[in-house]
């Protein structure tokens, strides 16, 4: 079986509790796919109850393609893979 590329996705909490799950964004997609490459075993601690800033509003002309952003933490011990063909 040929599998394509692999895409990266975290479940985060908001400082609210609120909980959703994004795809990282494109400038950390070959980085992550290097980390995982280069530890292979310890890859998935990488995100580990990190914090990080998600778009809690949509990329928009309006807004300057510079959407209102809030801090939320990765939830997930793991990030989520998504193969694509």
């Amino acid at each position: 079986m040929i599998m394509g590329k692999s895409y990266y996705y975290v479940e985060v909490e908001t400082l609210a509790g609120e909980t959703s799950c994004l795809q990282l964004p494109k400038d950390l997609q070959g980085a992550m796919r290097a980390y995982r490459q280069a530890h292979p075993i310890t890859w998935e601690n990488l995100l580990a109850d990190v914090l990080i800033n998600i778009p809690v509003a949509a990329y928009s002309k309006e807004n300057n393609y510079q959407p209102t952003i809030r801090l939320a933490r990765v939830k997930s011990k793991r990030p989520i893979t998504r193969y694509l063909s």
